[in-house]
């Protein structure tokens, strides 16, 4: 018997997970033979029972993006078709570097979640657990600053295969009209790590900030100041509404966070 179980990774990342957001912004993910350290495939999930003891942990999971609504998410698809028999609740998502065996200590904790109720696996079943990873999607009905959706092929590549799989997810910057068509293109070289805490909601958070001087060939109304690649697709915008903008020099400036909620393991944690 097939059972499934759907969980979206929400309000749960580890400071694990917020270094390895950092290093795929940072550019720090592009090299796929030599990533650096912080680039963190997600290939295990480690399973506690009800009283958050550890089960097992399983491998090597199917991942996808899905569409769940309007936004765009990750999805890693783990599956248990042993004869072992156990009731689940918690479970955490673990990655390592591409470079290091997938033994225990070279796994860091990214996030932990809990299966609502939890789930009962007999011997006879097979347990897959749907482990889905989004973030803010900007929306162009009701515009305002953030990540857009093309940013989950990023994500998919640094989840799934440990590097960003389109070399660097950030390179042009892009002013554009209401649209969102681009009226000037410019080179994006400037990033620079960030730390600190957010006023609002009191979480600690690891960034990047992204910053140039570029010179502005026209004079424009513009509606979105977009970070890009070298094709129009669309990464992070910053919204600006209607803002006129002269030709002459200019500093664009965008700062790109990831909150965290705990401070995860190194290696599989005996208690959840």
């Amino acid at each position: 018997m097939y059972k499934s179980v759907v969980v979206n990774a929400t309000n749960s990342c580890s400071n694990y997970y917020a270094e390895t957001i950092q290093a795929l912004l940072l550019g720090l993910c592009s090299d796929s033979s030599n990533p650096d350290k912080k680039c963190r495939k997600a290939d295990a999930l480690a399973i506690y029972d009800n009283n958050g003891n550890y089960i097992k942990t399983l491998y090597n999971p199917t991942v996808n993006d899905v569409l769940v609504g309007k936004s765009h998410m990750v999805e890693l698809l783990f599956t248990d078709s042993s004869s072992d028999s156990y009731n689940a609740l918690g479970i955490k998502l673990y990655g390592r570097n591409i470079k290091d065996p997938q033994q225990s200590s070279y796994y860091y904790e990214l996030i932990k979640m809990q299966m609502g109720s939890g789930i009962a696996k007999s011997p006879a079943d097979t347990l897959k657990i749907h482990v889905r990873i989004g973030f803010p999607q900007f929306d162009s009905v009701n515009p305002s600053s953030g990540m857009m959706e093309n940013f989950v092929y990023a994500l998919l590549g640094i989840l799934g295969d440990g590097y960003d799989i389109y070399d660097v997810p950030f390179n042009k910057w892009r002013l554009t009209d209401a649209n969102l068509v681009p009226q000037e293109t410019f080179d994006a070289n400037g990033r620079t790590a960030v730390s600190g805490t957010d006023p609002n909601t009191g979480l600690p958070y690891l960034g990047v900030q992204f910053q140039d001087t570029v010179t502005v060939s026209g004079n424009y109304v513009s509606y979105g100041l977009i970070l890009d690649r070298y094709y129009y697709g669309g990464y992070a915008i910053y919204w600006l509404g209607g803002q006129s903008i002269s030709s002459g020099t200019h500093t664009f400036t965008m700062v790109i966070v990831q909150e965290y909620h705990y401070n995860g393991t190194q290696g599989f944690s005996s208690k959840y």
